[in-house]
């Protein structure tokens, strides 16, 4: 099959163990993200099968119209969100998604919980330019740690935090906090009793229809001068401008993100990298190789199950058998 791989950032997927999976079909791969729908048919155009990388490209309808080849959607990862799945089934495109791993990014967000608590980035930055401790950081042991959000990768964090002898405090809906309950963690009483309690809130909610927006400038306000929060999540989350505008206001003190409204942001003028008061990185939290091998791994196992007439992981179950 005639293969493309888009946003490559890192041109990682060559060199994997598993990119040997694709010996028999002919791959192209991009390193580089396109936005424009002209620019991204062109490239597209010849493609019978595409392997997405999480959400980096979205594929509509309008998009669809103009790849008349295209029979396969291989996705690395198990979200779909950003594919227009009702039109690929009218067109008779299968759409192939995997499962996902919560390590790599709950991993990733206790890493930032220490970076920001205890000022590493910016402690690091200042001694190659010649200074010498330039802050007083916070320590972890006895303060209060917020997960809203208690699946899996919020269980793990939470776990984490227990080992940083931390009192966990859960919010999210009744599962969530039923699971927590049952883990042996306190449930806070309402969202406004977590905001205000937590020294570090971490979220960890699906981004959909009803969360888009969930955590607004009054929820912010509620948050300590010394407060974190962190989001590995999704940046849509946060109403527009408002964590931006609660950084600038001092509540909460401290922020740590992974995630953006637009991906990649290759302009550092981005408001919130003109703050010295959080970490920004470039949406790290599956970025590592056991999960590229995971999840590369099945999204290829998905494309030689479809050329053998086999489709696994079907999404558009109209169209294969899972």
């Amino acid at each position: 099959m005639e293969i493309i791989i888009p946003d490559d950032y890192q041109d990682a997927v060559r060199g994997l163990a598993c990119f040997a999976k694709l010996a028999d079909h002919t791959v192209a791969v991009f390193n580089d993200t396109l936005k424009d729908i002209d620019a991204l048919a062109e490239r597209f155009q010849p493609a019978e099968a595409l392997i997405l990388i999480r959400e980096r490209t979205p594929i509509s309808e309008t998009l669809l119209d103009r790849l008349p080849r295209l029979k396969l959607i291989s996705q690395t990862g198990k979200g779909t969100s950003h594919i227009d799945v009702a039109a690929c089934t009218r067109r008779g495109i299968t759409v192939a998604a995997g499962t996902g791993s919560p390590y790599a990014t709950a991993e990733l967000t206790w890493a930032l919980v220490l970076a920001a608590t205890r000022r590493i980035p910016q402690e690091a930055a200042r001694l190659r330019a010649g200074q010498w401790q330039t802050t007083l950081g916070t320590g972890l042991r006895g303060r209060t740690l917020g997960i809203w959000g208690y699946g899996k990768i919020g269980s793990l964090v939470a776990g984490y935090g227990r080992a940083f002898a931390m009192r966990v405090l859960v919010w999210g809906r009744e599962g969530s906090l039923s699971r927590a309950r049952v883990d042996g963690y306190n449930t806070a009483v309402d969202k406004q009793a977590l905001f205000e309690q937590a020294d570090v809130l971490s979220l960890h909610l699906r981004l959909t229809a009803d969360t888009r927006g969930i955590l607004a400038a009054d929820d912010l306000a509620r948050m300590q001068p010394d407060a974190l929060l962190v989001n590995t999540s999704r940046a849509e989350l946060i109403a527009p401008g408002a964590l931006e505008t609660g950084l600038r206001a001092g509540r909460p003190g401290f922020a740590a993100v992974d995630v953006y409204e637009e991906e990649p942001i290759l302009d550092a003028t981005h408001p919130l990298l003109k703050l010295d008061n959080i970490v920004c990185t470039p949406h790290l939290g599956y970025v590592e190789r056991d999960s590229y091998e995971l999840y590369f791994g099945q999204a290829f196992d998905q494309v030689n199950a479809f050329a053998a007439g086999t489709p696994i992981n079907v999404v558009n179950q109209k169209l294969g058998n899972a």
